[in-house]
């Protein structure tokens, strides 16, 4: 990915060769939202999230709260939003985080029954990320509206954009070993850095996303769909 990449130059956000639709908002702050949005949102990571493989129990309110709390220093989240229902569809956000905070942050995310213990399973990761990140906390699509590269793109390239102007290269998320987004991400440069059994959780890493930057900014979903055929016939 680097080689093929390597003639091209990062591009300006909102000049991008692939424009962003209408419907994909980007936003720094959460105050700025309108309510309805905000509920929207919350309802769309509640529904998500309690389908396979996740099967979690969320409050909407404390979706709100962790959402407040984890993008108020800098982060983005990007909103996909239906134009004709004006419902959230999809949602990626993070932030620029130092390694120290990654295990609160992770810890908290969830609202475990039982944070001690899950604490000290997920504190082995701190030792092998780097001092600072790019750290996904949150993407997901609801059911019906997945298919396809190109939500993602729009989702996670603001993300991506944020790490190239704060000179933040490495990018690590957390998600179940079963979801989509895991084994598409392999495709594209992601590898585990840690599984989690106990809690079936892996945690995924790209040392390098400008590449992967470049490609979210210029290949059309075609060719990206033929870049990550030929990735995966690629030995590791």
């Amino acid at each position: 990915m680097n080689l093929l990449t390597s003639i091209w130059k990062v591009q300006e956000e909102g000049k991008e060769s692939i424009p962003t639709p209408k419907e994909f908002l980007i936003v720094e702050d959460i105050s700025q939202l309108e309510g309805k949005v905000l509920d929207s949102l919350a309802r769309a990571y509640c529904e998500i999230f309690s389908e396979p493989p996740w099967n979690e129990k969320h409050d909407k309110d404390k979706v709100k709260e962790k959402l407040r709390r984890e993008i108020k220093n800098g982060g983005r989240l990007v909103l996909w939003i239906d134009p004709n229902c004006h419902q959230v569809t999809g949602f990626c956000w993070g932030s620029i985080i130092n390694r120290e905070e990654l295990l609160e942050r992770t810890v908290k995310a969830r609202y475990f029954d039982d944070p001690e213990t899950v604490e000290r399973t997920i504190s082995p990761v701190v030792d092998l990320v780097p001092p600072a990140f790019l750290f996904l906390d949150e993407i997901a699509i609801k059911r019906e509206w997945r298919g396809g590269l190109d939500p993602i793109r729009f989702l996670i390239r603001p993300l991506l954009y944020l790490g190239y102007i704060k000179g933040i290269k490495e990018v690590i998320f957390w998600t179940s070993p079963q979801s989509k987004v895991a084994s598409l991400s392999k495709l594209f440069g992601f590898e585990i850095l840690h599984r989690i059994e106990r809690l079936n959780l892996i945690f995924m890493y790209h040392p390098n996303s400008i590449p992967l930057l470049k490609l979210c900014q210029r290949l059309t979903q075609d060719k990206a769909k033929l870049l990550a055929k030929i990735f995966s016939k690629i030995p590791k």
